[in-house]
């Protein structure tokens, strides 16, 4: 989440659910196991909106290389590195974009 973002919902008294993050992360890791990914990469987009976090760009980050959405999958690396600088898995979807 940005942290302008994290800012409104704080200030309104908004949280986020803990419980109901999880099982929508688990559904989007479900649809991609089920052969889904499309449905996978749209769960993992509306998760990237109510919470951003380095597990879930990662995973939907991994997911767009695999769909061959290179724009998205070197987007989503590339805020993962912002969160966390360095990030090998990260580093790692960055480069086998750039390979394509």
């Amino acid at each position: 989440m940005t942290p302008f973002l994290d800012w409104v919902f704080r200030r309104n008294g908004a949280t986020i659910d803990s419980a109901s993050l999880e099982r929508q992360i688990e559904l989007a890791r479900s649809l991609a196991r089920e052969g889904r990914e499309h449905e996978a990469s749209r769960a993992y987009s509306d998760l990237r909106r109510k919470h951003e976090s380095l597990e879930i760009l990662l995973e939907h980050a991994a997911l767009q290389l695999e769909l061959g959405d290179h724009f998205g999958a070197a987007s989503s690396a590339t805020r993962a590195l912002e969160l966390s600088p360095g990030n090998p898995k990260a580093q790692q979807i960055r480069d086998a974009v750039l390979r394509h």
